[in-house]
């Protein structure tokens, strides 16, 4: 395998290994965190994150393998069946991301309207305490939020999935030969938004943030307090021990 292969190889398992990590933490905030399973988005963002999964087992070991032998895995039924994964998973994170993009975007620019559709008790507080001028700003601000995390979301998206799709489109015409470094390299983008959804879409919002302070805390407190009890422990039996040099 030369330099390019190796390099390629390393950044598969980082992504492989980052990827891993960051969705698991996402399911377990899911999981733990009973105010975001009842977000609305909530299921979007599940389903994103077991694509993400999925490809980060299935596929990425597959595709490291095959970067490792320099060369493809198994018969044509094996790889037709990888790259039908491939495409299926990959089609589906797209799909899920464009959902989440849309509800962001209708719960960010129209908050009243959003909330008075989803929980009407919420529409009813805001409507009370605000007024005209403070809900101009506020949605002033709201709409410039919006617009920066659209322009993120679709900026990821240009980035990573663009590349790996037009490939994929041009290798559908045998006449247009396309270069193996480059397929790599475009798969390799499209593998690392796996590892970069769960701090675009959940991570690095605040609920997830608490979530995850709540659960490094609870570890934290339970630790201490076996360790704690295992020194209370450890301190009666020392106590009860008969001093050397005694009768018994």
């Amino acid at each position: 395998m030369d330099t390019a292969g190796v390099i390629v190889s390393l950044l598969v398992v980082v992504i492989i290994i980052v990827s891993l990590l960051s969705n698991v933490l996402v399911l377990i905030c899911f999981l733990y965190s009973p105010e975001i399973r009842k977000q609305v988005p909530a299921l979007f963002t599940l389903n994103l994150t077991f694509c993400n999964l999925l490809l980060t087992v299935s596929n990425m070991p597959l595709t490291l393998v095959g970067l490792v032998n320099n060369g493809q895995i198994g018969g044509q039924g094996f790889c037709q069946i990888v790259g039908f994964l491939d495409t299926f998973l990959t089609t589906n994170t797209m799909l899920s991301m464009a959902a989440l993009s849309i509800d962001r975007w209708i719960a960010v620019v129209f908050p009243l309207s959003y909330h008075s559709k989803m929980r009407h008790r919420d529409a009813a507080l805001v409507l009370g305490y605000t007024v005209r001028q403070r809900c101009l700003e506020e949605q002033k601000r709201r709409r410039q939020r919006a617009t920066k995390k659209i322009s993120t979301f679709i900026g990821s998206f240009v980035l990573c999935f663009a590349p790996y799709v037009i490939t994929r489109i041009v290798e559908l015409f045998p006449v247009v030969p396309v270069n193996s470094h480059w397929g790599v390299a475009s798969k390799c983008l499209a593998y690392s938004k796996a590892a970069c959804d769960p701090f675009v879409y959940s991570l690095l919002r605040h609920q997830y943030k608490k979530t995850c302070g709540d659960i490094i805390d609870r570890v934290l407190k339970r630790s201490s307090l076996n360790t704690s009890g295992r020194s209370r422990e450890n301190g009666r039996s020392d106590a009860a021990r008969p001093a050397e040099g005694t009768a018994p």
